[in-house]
């Protein structure tokens, strides 16, 4: 049995495809979510800490 019987991807190929819908739809739209939600928290704690939002 010699190593090429069972080949393994080598690191940093990617097994998913690049015109995929993970790639093209659902990872931008989770990033710009994440976004959203990181101004929406650093609204809110400004907010707090200069006494505009009383907690």
């Amino acid at each position: 049995m010699s190593e090429n019987d069972n080949p393994k991807p080598s690191r940093g190929v990617r097994r998913i495809p690049q015109e995929s819908v993970l790639y093209t739809r659902i990872v931008p739209l989770a990033l710009i979510g994440m976004g959203a939600l990181l101004v929406v928290i650093l609204v809110l704690a400004v907010g707090i800490l200069i006494g505009v939002i009383t907690w």
